[in-house]
């Protein structure tokens, strides 16, 4: 099976590393171009989250030595990205033929993830399958391996107690909240942000009885929006420093290149 995955992630770099890899959707975009355009690669995807960056190519016999071609898209990858190849080189996990396949499935149905079982991750990567089939970069292979990837992720969900813990790092983040406030009549919680990851926290904050939550967005009218759906506070970016001095706990849910604030 001339399958090939190389993947840098929370498993395999330290968060200093790491972080130099985030990307943006239109860094995703460049990089699977830049992947469709290296020779004797025939289909390619590539997902990139907050905790991993995996780049997955089907190779042509052609290919005399699958190192080299994962080596060519590791220096792909940090050349994109403006960093030595021979500085990172070494964070890099590197999966061929049933091997790859298997990574696939792990990540797809939340066994690679930071946190072990969550689901966001299955969502991820149907959204990264989506855009590389919009892009024509799936083929016969990657198509099939997907959608088989897809459907043990779901019954995996839906007939083992696997995804029965924390499902999410916004649940997680809750939880974690609510048993650090437990001695605090009524937490003030500041959510920075307004994305699906944002308003997820948010519901599951309400979910747990905890009401005294204000939401700041560095777009003040989504952050308006999810004020009003919710019955929570909003406060304008501007106020981000007095927000935080004022609150007892805070989720920070961006998207962003460069830190929105300093300790």
């Amino acid at each position: 099976m001339n399958l090939l995955t190389v993947s840098i992630s929370h498993n395999t770099a330290p968060a200093e590393c790491f972080e130099r890899f985030a990307c943006s959707d239109c860094d995703k975009e460049d990089l699977l171009h830049k992947v469709k355009l290296l020779k004797n690669i025939s289909e390619s995807f590539v997902i990139a989250t907050c905790n991993r960056l995996d780049v997955t190519v089907v190779y042509s016999s052609n290919v005399s030595s699958i190192f080299e071609l994962g080596t060519s898209i590791i220096n792909e990858i940090c050349l994109y990205k403006g960093l030595t190849t021979t500085d990172y080189i070494h964070f890099f996990k590197r999966y061929s033929g049933e091997d790859a396949v298997t990574q696939i499935f792990r990540v797809t149905c939340g066994l690679d993830s930071a946190l072990l079982g969550e689901t966001e991750i299955a969502g991820q990567m149907k959204m990264a399958y989506k855009y590389c089939c919009r892009e024509k970069s799936c083929g016969f292979l990657l198509n099939k391996l997907f959608h088989s990837a897809f459907r043990t992720a779901k019954a995996v969900k839906s007939k083992t107690e696997f995804n029965s813990g924390a499902v999410s790092v916004a649940y997680a983040a809750v939880k974690w909240i609510r048993n650090e406030t437990a001695e605090i009549r009524i937490p003030k919680i500041l959510i920075i942000g307004a994305g699906k990851m944002a308003e997820l926290a948010i519901k599951h904050l309400l979910e747990n009885e905890i009401n005294n939550i204000t939401v700041l967005n560095r777009t003040d009218a989504r952050a308006e929006s999810l004020s009003a759906l919710y019955k929570i506070d909003y406060k304008p970016w501007h106020n981000l420093s007095e927000a935080i001095n004022n609150c007892d706990a805070v989720i920070a849910a961006v998207s962003s290149p460069s830190p929105i604030f300093n300790g």
